[in-house]
């Protein structure tokens, strides 16, 4: 069983891939696809990445990060964000893999975070850093797969 974690950018997605033991595993660490692509050669791709990452792997489970509820951002500047990750949900549907989206409210209750602060500021109560790209990127992807994994157990 391994736990595909997943953090939405304007741009891409930041991957983390916890273990049936909790151990974040080297794997990809991002989907971000050329900005100079068109978008429907974006979500093509990312449909293919993530499936050989899911073959790979041995993904059983993906969870997606919401955004920050409080984002003060236009479509226009989410859009790659919610394409790809639309992309990785049907790569995993096609694997029958499931995929669940959560909360950062709820990330904070499985860990028993305070409210205050940034989700991103807390990570290192519940995970050491695993580089690269770690802080305010793939953090919050090992976060939310570590929730998704204490709700398992």
């Amino acid at each position: 069983m391994a736990i595909l974690g997943v953090n939405g950018s304007s741009n891409g997605l930041w991957l983390a891939v916890v273990s049936d033991n909790g151990d974040i595993v080297d794997a990809p660490v991002s989907l971000a696809p050329s900005a100079d692509t068109p978008l429907e050669v974006q979500i093509a791709n990312t449909v293919e990445a993530a499936s050989r990452l899911f073959t790979s792997y041995g993904i059983t489970r993906v969870v997606l990060l919401d955004a920050e509820p409080a984002a003060q951002t236009s479509y226009g500047k989410q859009i790659v964000r919610i394409s790809l990750e639309a992309a990785v949900m049907l790569a995993a549907w096609k694997q029958k893999v499931p995929v669940a989206r959560r909360s950062r409210a709820s990330v904070r209750s499985a860990f028993k975070l305070p409210r205050t602060g940034s989700l991103a500021s807390h990570v290192a109560s519940v995970v050491e850093p695993h580089s690269p790209h770690w802080a305010n990127k793939r953090d919050l992807a090992a976060l939310v797969a570590l929730a998704a994994r204490a709700s398992e157990a």
